[in-house]
């Protein structure tokens, strides 16, 4: 035991000895940067080597210590720190030690350290946090790779990032030169039109790194990018040839595009390029994006099939005769003479070896055609020309236009008839004319089917083909005759009858020839441009008072007699001249006074016409209709009545046939056609009937809806019927006072005798289905009632 105590004893001299004859180690004083004021880095590509300072305090290192600086990461961490450099040092109390190192690139921060550590023996200092940043080759920052962007309506804007050139970790971002705050990232979206810039943010290394500019624009603005197909709509495109369509991008820049293609609204699979080759009719557009840019959609451009029909045609007619023994040549013309090509002809739908003009002889019946095919491609077909050794021309089928055969045609002195034969054939044919009194003498012989008659007489037409075979049978003939008399008519010029005035003017209102075929009349108007080539005589009382078409005549006391004589030989009926006095005003009144019809109970409309007229030389009727869009329905003929009344009959509201009785009444009153006895002569009124017209007298009734009801009513719509549209109170209620307020007080209606007529407003159709809501007050008999309406609209 005792020796145990002496071994201890002598271990703790021996530690004792040694504390006491060293000195405690440390690394301190370790300065970053160019000085303690200047603490940071700033380093770039061309740089050199950057130095940290540290001090030893203590007792010297081992022989064989290094001296290891390591740099942290940008929060001063050092989980995983950076080897910077390394010197092979003891130390010394009195001198500054200095590491030489590369700055690691991407180092970019506010607050870094570094660490020195010894190695043998192990003892660690840390610096304070500095600032540090690897500026790289210290070349502008590149924003969007240089691209402007558009922004596009609803998309929520869009991001633009720094794209190449220094970077950090942290940058300034910055809109029409103003710094945008909290913008710190190295991407940003853009919401509003601008020119947008960035900054590399070194902190106290900062330097003129900013970069290109990008403008914002609005999608559609001024200099924003429009996308076109090149040429005009619409565009032909022939049968098997494709056409191409090709876009343009204004304002497009160095941008690159992605492309679809449209037919319709369909895409067309694959159709992904700049150009599309098209080979079908239809709605051609294309759209194209680019990057940071709004998807852009083209003009539509319409493609029509390219309609050649009738621009390559043979002449001659579809069927065309070849008499045996002999040749006919087939002629092709362009009706577009611009158009080139190399012509082909075909036989029985085989190309003809060596046929290659406009013109080809044929030798042999069959079906030919021509071709031109133009040089890029596009094949135009004529019309297909059958050739026969007879006439395709079914006799049966040769007809008069407009007349049967044998039929009278008018012929006039002065103008002769065209009369024309109907033949359903394009085939060249030859017409021979003449009389049938003398068919020797041919007036007329060429392939002209029509011909203008000489002079009256029958007149035979017969047709013959290309080979003098006759085709036509049996006799075309038709009868040509000149009027043997005509029926003038004449009457008061419209507007200048003497109704109710003394001055008139007689006009020729018709001029009928007459036609005789014995025991028949055929008659027909003579044209008013042909009346020059007349003579016209009026006489009154059968003494010669002027000439023309027209005659200003005075109605006196005294009936005088007129008439037309036309070409001293025709006269016209006789008109009888008086001052007929006609109604000057017709009003309608109603029997209640009022013009609104009720539930079962009836209506008198009752007419009153002004003026001094004889009543009996008018017809009055009735005639009702529901608005001006619909035609007026005769209702009654009350001619032979007194008062000349007409009775809306008593019908319930609730049959379906009331609302039918409402809308306008007219009552007119007309001149009688025919004759009638005036101070004892017989007068045709006729003419006076035509000219003079009617007078007319109009009324509007429209019904009522009565409630049987007993509760006041609360709710109205405004596009209902009346009974609902309308406020109608209950009896008890009937011509009492009443107020209608808003909701804010103010009156909006007032009446001491209530007729139904609120609301006095009508429904808007942009409200439909919104309420309103009114106050009302009641007064009547000393008793009130107030409540509420609501309306619908």
């Amino acid at each position: 035991m005792k020796k145990l105590k002496y071994i201890a004893c002598l271990f703790l001299l021996l530690v004792t000895g040694m504390i006491y004859g060293q000195t405690a180690r440390e690394i301190y004083s370790i300065q970053t940067g160019s000085s303690e004021s200047n603490n940071y880095y700033c380093v770039r590509n061309s740089s050199g080597q950057v130095k940290v300072y540290f001090k030893w305090k203590g007792t010297k290192a081992n022989p064989d210590n290094k001296f290891i600086a390591e740099l942290s990461d940008a929060n001063g961490n050092f989980g995983s720190p950076i080897k910077l450099g390394e010197i092979t040092e003891r130390g010394n109390q009195v001198q500054v030690f200095e590491i030489l190192f590369h700055l690691p690139a991407g180092t970019d921060g506010l607050a870094y350290k570094i660490r020195i550590r010894s190695t043998s023996p192990e003892v660690i200092g840390v610096s304070a946090p500095f600032e540090a940043h690897h500026l790289g080759d210290a070349t502008p920052t590149q924003l969007n790779n240089f691209n402007n962007v558009e922004l596009c309506p609803g998309a929520g804007g869009r991001t633009i990032s720094v794209t190449g050139g220094s970077t950090a970790a942290v940058y300034k971002w910055y809109k029409d030169g103003q710094l945008i705050p909290g913008a710190t990232g190295s991407s940003y979206t853009v919401t509003t039109p601008g020119v947008y810039a960035v900054d590399p943010d070194f902190g106290r290394c900062s330097t003129s790194l900013r970069s290109n500019q990008v403008t914002a624009t609005l999608a559609g603005s001024s200099g924003s990018m429009v996308l076109k197909i090149k040429g005009a709509s619409p565009r032909e495109i022939c049968a098997g040839v494709p056409t191409t369509l090709e876009t343009e991008v204004e304002n497009g820049g160095s941008n690159t595009f992605t492309y679809q293609w449209y037919k319709g609204e369909v895409a067309i699979t694959g159709a992904s390029t700049a150009t599309y080759n098209v080979t079908e009719a239809g709605d051609y557009k294309v759209t194209a994006t680019a990057a940071g840019a709004c998807p852009l959609t083209s003009n539509v451009i319409k493609v029509t099939e390219r309609n050649t029909a009738g621009l390559l045609t043979i002449s001659g007619g579809e069927t065309q005769v070849k008499c045996p023994a002999q040749t006919i040549t087939l002629t092709s013309a362009l009706s577009n003479p611009s158009l080139t090509g190399i012509y082909k002809w075909y036989k029985n739908n085989t190309e003809i070896s060596g046929a290659s003009t406009n013109t080809y002889t044929v030798s042999d019946t069959g079906s030919y055609y021509v071709t031109l095919t133009e040089t890029d491609g596009c094949v135009i077909k004529s019309n297909t020309v059958t050739v026969t050794d007879r006439s395709g021309v079914n006799p049966g089928d040769i007809k008069w236009l407009g007349h049967e055969n044998n039929d009278v045609v008018f012929s006039f002195p002065y103008r002769r008839p065209v009369i024309e034969l109907d033949i359903p054939s394009t085939e060249t044919l030859t017409v021979k004319w003449f009389k049938e009194d003398d068919p020797s003498n041919i007036l007329q012989e060429n392939t002209t089917r029509s011909f203008q008659v000489p002079s009256e007489g029958t007149f035979v037409a017969e047709v013959y083909d290309a080979c003098g075979t006759k085709v036509s049978t049996g006799v075309l003939k038709l009868q040509v005759k000149e009027p043997s008399r005509y029926i003038p008519t004449i009457g008061f010029k419209q507007g200048n009858a003497p109704c109710g005035a003394s001055q008139a003017i007689l006009e020729l209102s018709k001029l009928e020839a007459v036609i005789v075929i014995g025991s028949e009349q055929k008659k027909t108007l003579v044209p008013n441009a042909d009346y020059d080539q007349y003579t016209f005589q009026w006489k009154k009382d059968g003494v010669a008072v002027g000439s023309g078409k027209e005659l200003s005549v005075t109605s006196t006391n005294t009936v005088s007699v007129y008439h037309l004589m036309v070409s001293g030989a025709f006269n016209s009926n006789e008109i009888k001249l008086m001052n007929v006095d006609v109604p000057t005003a017709i009003s309608i009144t109603t029997s209640t006074g009022a013009t609104e019809l009720e539930s079962d109970r009836a209506l008198e409309l009752i007419p009153t016409l002004s003026g001094n007229f004889q009543q009996e030389l008018f017809t009055y009727k009735w005639y009702h209709r529901k608005d001006n869009t619909q035609p007026w329905e005769e209702k009654k003929d009350v001619t032979g009545e007194t008062d000349k009344k007409y009775v809306i009959p008593a019908t319930s509201q609730k049959d379906p046939a009331f609302r039918s009785l409402a809308g306008e009444y007219q009552f007119v009153a007309k001149l009688k056609e025919g004759n009638v006895s005036i101070g004892g002569q017989s007068i045709d009124l006729t003419p006076y009937a035509a000219a003079c017209g009617g007078t007319e007298g109009v009324i509007n009734i429209r019904y009522v809806l009565n409630y049987d009801g007993v509760e006041v009513p609360n709710i109205l719509l405004l596009r209902g019927e009346d009974l609902n549209r309308k406020w109608i109170l209950p009896s008890q209620w009937a011509g009492a006072k009443v107020t209608i307020y808003k909701q804010t007080g103010e009156i909006v209606y007032q009446a001491n005798q209530y007729n139904n007529d609120f609301p006095n407003f009508e429904s808007i159709p942009s409200r439909e289905g919104a309420a309103i809501y009114f106050f009302y007050e009641l007064e009547k008999d000393g008793k009130t009632q107030r409540g509420t309406i609501t309306i619908f609209h």
